[in-house]
């Protein structure tokens, strides 16, 4: 390998590379796909992922968990930067202003909004040979190893989240255009639909009318049947005029 010249970088990851003026920048792969719509309120979904990666993390002698740099060389060669105790080629990020959490938007993406889809590091320090090597001469095998490891398993895991990233916009596009279908027609049935229940609503309230009115003639037979007041089926009394001794009303049969 032809290297150029030698780097040291405080962050590696995929997703878009924060700087927020009051933290160190960082890489977050957790993002908002925004699919707006004209027509529907729906704004789009959210790409899950670690919101917040920087450099390898070793534990000092006191337990204590640290973000050490990243060491890079420039391969003229391949003309691209790669990370030096792996080899793996890695890409220089942009860094992105925000406060909050990144949204892509699908149909107008922000220009100042970069997506790192592979494993990508913040602009590296430019450094001579030697200072590059009394650096990385200050870690064990066994650091090292661990540091190795840690820059693979974040390469896989940026392999993944780029076929994820894929797949959310394609289904955010699919939910999108199933609800602008679903209001469209809605709104295509609304002239037709107005009113469409009052029939049903007004045959219902005769039907239930019609039901009390023969419930009430059905009591009224069996209370003339059992020689009782029509109104509440108390017994009568008196000789010649005949009066519920309950209600007090007239025998009206």
């Amino acid at each position: 390998m032809n290297i150029e010249k030698y780097g040291v970088s405080s962050c590696c990851g995929y997703g878009v590379l924060i700087h927020d003026t009051y933290v160190s920048d960082y890489f977050s792969a957790e993002i908002d796909i925004v699919a707006k719509s004209p027509t529907v309120s729906w704004n789009g979904m959210v790409l899950n992922g670690p919101s917040y990666m920087r450099g390898v993390t070793l534990i000092n002698k006191d337990g204590w968990a640290n973000d050490h740099s990243i060491f890079v060389v420039f391969d003229k060669g391949m003309n691209q930067w790669r990370e030096y105790f792996t080899g793996t080629s890695v890409e220089v990020a942009m860094p992105f202003s925000t406060y909050s959490r990144p949204k892509y938007d699908i149909d107008s993406p922000d220009p100042t909004l970069h997506i790192n889809r592979k494993l990508s590091i913040s602009n590296p320090n430019i450094v001579g040979a030697d200072y590059f090597a009394e650096r990385i001469s200050c870690y064990s095998d066994k650091i090292i190893k661990d540091m190795a490891r840690q820059i693979q398993e974040r390469n896989a895991a940026a392999l993944n989240w780029e076929k994820e990233l894929d797949n959310i916009i394609v289904r955010a596009n699919e939910i999108r255009a199933q609800k602008e279908s679903e209001l469209s027609s809605v709104k295509a049935k609304l002239a037709s639909s107005f009113g469409k229940y009052s029939s049903a609503t007004h045959d219902s309230v005769n039907n239930n009318s019609l039901s009390d009115s023969g419930n009430k003639d059905s009591l009224r037979v069996q209370r003339i049947r059992a020689g009782c007041c029509t109104n509440c089926g108390g017994a009568f009394g008196g000789v010649f005029i005949k009066t519920c001794k309950n209600c007090g009303q007239r025998k009206d049969y």
